[in-house]
């Protein structure tokens, strides 16, 4: 150090000599920590937790048939966890994705079309078959209870039914004609094994034997959507975490929070915070999904008393219900980071039928994230507002799309017109299940060359294909074709 000083300084006291190459020394050191700092990759920053559920599988075109299977992703499961967490379907079509179905316990019915409910004494038979006589639990519009009892009445006599001759009559027909005819009877129990519950808007249910992320418990809320007259559902996955500090107590020291709750201070809250885990639509059009923001007087505290939390009495208030339903849709779209949504229709002439049709043009699902918030006019690609639960913080999202219009076949043409109506922000966040619209060109055929890629080269084994892989391929095609032509 001294060798690059001016000679005066060299002759100052050793004092000076010692602060002044301490100086340098946290100068450089500082320099070198602003250089490294600077270096840092940004993308190397730790990324959102990621949704706590995962499209395990979904199928569906319009008035054919529509399932949707979730379950809990392996990135959140706990550590050695060494099987899959139970599964969870809306809606139960008749569909060729059956075999993924069956191991769901519980099936939220968002309406009672066929093309949803089609396959649900199939189900009920299958599961309890595989798992040891075990009932799945069915949640349904309460309006379509007793219609769906009487069918399955019906399915069970049906079921039941066995030919047995009767020894009240010579001929074992019991009819006494003689003709040695045999009648049919019931069996007294049917094999048709199903926990029906009937369901309104603006209710929160606990899912028992079933457990959200981190094992806390997992619940169920329902709200109103708009499906033209038909009574239709739309359900939110929810995971509630037990009961915390009231945030005005949050900071005191420990003694001080003991002195309260022995002097009788009530230091925790009613319920725990809940965190959104995934919402499915199931057919409404876009006045189901709309909805203003809740007033205080809507809110209630982590659905109280006036929200109607998990085991609370049951409410039949409708107002009541239906302020809860709003909220629960609000609060369910904004924060989710799973959102399946139905999308009918696509081509821009079509945009008036939609609601005519009780079902969502593409636009008007653009129309509707907007409205809560997904921010998907901002470069960042719409993050939308952190879930406020645990330190908050910016979380992942996803779209599925699904319910797409058989008249928007093959799949390409269904994807074009998404890639042109969908923000590019938006496009590597969104899965659309197509796997119902693939013709056979574009699953290859009897064809198939090995160096050609197909479309169904790019669809999941959930069934969706990503719309920002699927532009990306698209262009890849076409400048391979164009490679092509160049040669020729």
């Amino acid at each position: 150090l001294t060798s690059h000083l001016p000679s005066p300084i060299i002759h100052a006291p050793a004092a000076f000599m010692v602060a002044v190459a301490a100086s340098i020394l946290l100068l450089s050191f500082a320099i070198v920590s602003v250089s490294a700092f600077a270096m840092i990759d940004p993308s190397s920053a730790p990324t959102p937790s990621p949704p706590h559920f995962r499209v395990a599988a979904v199928w569906s075109k319009a008035g054919v048939g529509t399932s949707a299977v979730l379950e809990p992703d392996p990135r959140t499961a706990p550590t050695g966890a060494k099987k899959k967490g139970p599964r969870v379907a809306f809606d139960v079509g008749s569909t060729p994705i059956f075999d993924e179905v069956v191991p769901a316990k519980v099936v939220c019915v968002s309406h009672g079309h066929v093309d949803h409910v089609g396959g649900i004494f199939g189900h009920a038979r299958a599961h309890a078959v595989t798992y040891g006589g075990e009932a799945p639990t069915y949640y349904v519009p309460i309006e379509l209870v007793p219609h769906l009892e009487s069918a399955r009445e019906a399915m069970s006599a049906m079921d039941g039914m066995c030919l047995d001759p009767s020894p009240s009559d010579g001929d074992g027909d019991g009819d006494g004609d003689g003709d040695g005819a045999v009648r049919a009877r019931r069996r007294n129990e049917s094999l048709m094994k199903m926990n029906v519950v009937g369901v309104r808007p603006g209710e929160e249910i606990e899912l028992k034997g079933i457990k959200g992320r981190d094992g806390k418990r997992l619940l169920l809320r329902t709200f109103a959507v708009s499906h033209g007259s038909h009574p239709a559902l739309g359900y939110i996955l929810l995971t509630r975490s037990p009961p915390g500090l009231k945030p005005e107590y949050a900071g005191l020291p420990g003694k001080e929070i003991g002195a309260l709750a022995r002097s009788g201070v009530r230091i925790k809250e009613e319920e725990g915070r809940v965190r959104v885990e995934a919402v499915y639509t199931g057919d409404t059009c876009l006045e189901g999904l709309l909805c203003a923001s809740p007033t205080e007087e809507d809110e209630g505290e982590n659905g109280g008393a006036e929200g109607g939390g998990a085991g609370a009495a049951p409410d039949d208030d409708e107002a009541r219900r239906n302020k809860r339903s709003r909220r629960y849709l609000f609060q369910g779209l904004r924060e989710s980071p799973l959102l399946l949504c139905e999308c009918t229709f696509l081509d821009a002439e079509l945009r008036d039928m939609a609601p005519a049709k009780g079902h969502m043009h593409v636009l008007d699902v653009i129309e509707a994230l907007r409205g809560h918030g997904w921010g998907i006019d901002d470069a960042d690609g719409g993050g939308g507002s952190g879930n406020g639960e645990e330190g908050g913080g910016e979380r992942r999202r996803e779209l599925v799309l699904f319910h797409i219009s058989g008249r928007h076949r093959p799949a390409s043409v269904a994807l074009d017109l998404l890639a042109d109506a969908i923000p590019v922000c938006l496009a590597d966040k969104t899965g659309v299940a197509v796997a119902s619209l693939l013709s056979d060109k574009e699953k290859g055929g009897q064809t198939r060359e090995e160096e050609r890629a197909f479309l169904a080269d790019i669809v999941g084994g959930d069934g969706c294909v990503n719309l920002g892989e699927y532009i990306r391929w698209r262009e890849e095609m076409i400048r391979e074709e164009r490679r092509v032509e160049d040669v020729k």
